[in-house]
């Protein structure tokens, strides 16, 4: 993998990293009972999910370009942005609809567990 693309790697891992603390945050307000501070601190983590999926995408395409492409990341990777982007529209969902349980459950159970798993394969 080329320089560039290292430190990219190095950069997704540092955001996900920040995306689980971030959600054990929310999680943490959430579960006692102070939904709207974990309203509060759910828009910078949803600002970091997004950003998260824009990294993953630009690292495809530079690997690409760099024709440096690693097939078994850029197919992990293919999978990590629809996976993370139907999270997100679930999140949104709970928001919308101000479950607060259903949201925790979502950061804790399904977000958390992904973003750990998903920085050992970068």
């Amino acid at each position: 993998m080329p320089k560039g693309n290292g430190r990219a790697s190095q950069d997704i891992k540092a955001i996900m990293a920040e995306g689980e603390k971030e959600a054990e945050q929310v999680v943490n307000a959430m579960r006692l009972g102070e939904g709207e501070q974990g309203f509060n601190l759910l828009v910078p983590l949803i600002d970091t999910l997004q950003d998260l999926v824009y990294m993953l995408g630009q690292l495809i395409i530079n690997t690409r370009e760099d024709g440096q492409s690693n097939t078994l990341t850029n197919a992990i990777i293919a999978i990590m942005i629809p996976d993370l982007n139907a999270l997100l529209k679930e999140i949104l969902t709970a928001m919308a609809a101000r479950d607060y349980v259903l949201i925790a459950d979502l950061l804790e159970y399904e977000l958390a567990v992904k973003l750990n798993e998903w920085q050992h394969y970068l």
